[in-house]
């Protein structure tokens, strides 16, 4: 079964104080693009939850990623949708949050969801767009290094592995 990763969209744009508030649609455009290549190098199933109505140009995602506009003007509907969408799951503990939001890891965790910080996200954007920056193709790796075994990177993100020798595979 796969694993299934929800990013908290607002509180994780919210974490970076680089005037994402001037201009909501092109921060959240931003976020996704920065997703996608995690997204597409752990696998798993993706959803980014964002509070509100879709702003322009922030419909689409790539087939890799579930976007969620809430579509209420209320500040915490993402955080409720994040739980609804928690709760539905029929293997929690396989699910994986990322939101700095106390109260919502509060609720995610008492549904058995794992929980992780906007600041260990970021990390991993980082580390991806670095590595990213590093290839020859500049599309995303995934790491395998043995008898199809699943590992975890230090965020809780899943890894695949499916091989024998360790090697770098590129995704898409």
């Amino acid at each position: 079964m796969e694993s299934t990763v929800f990013v908290d969209g607002n509180n994780i744009m919210g974490s970076r104080p680089d005037g994402w508030w001037r201009d909501r649609a092109k921060a959240a455009r931003r976020l996704v693009a920065e997703i996608t290549p995690l997204a597409l190098g752990h696998g798993g199933v993706w959803t980014i939850v964002f509070d509100g109505r879709a702003p322009p140009g922030t419909e689409a995602a790539p087939a890799c990623l579930t976007l969620v506009h809430t579509g209420h003007g209320r500040r915490d509907s993402a955080d409720h949708r994040i739980v609804e969408l928690v709760h539905a799951l029929p293997d929690r503990a396989r699910s994986l949050v990322f939101t700095s939001d106390a109260k919502l890891r509060a609720r995610v965790r008492a549904l058995g969801a794992q929980v992780t910080g906007a600041r260990a996200l970021l990390n991993e954007i980082e580390a991806v767009h670095g590595a990213l920056e590093q290839s020859p193709t500049g599309r995303p790796f995934v790491i395998a290094d043995g008898a199809g075994s699943s590992k975890r990177t230090d965020a809780g993100l899943p890894t695949t592995s499916n091989d024998h020798a360790s090697r770098r595979e590129p995704l898409c």
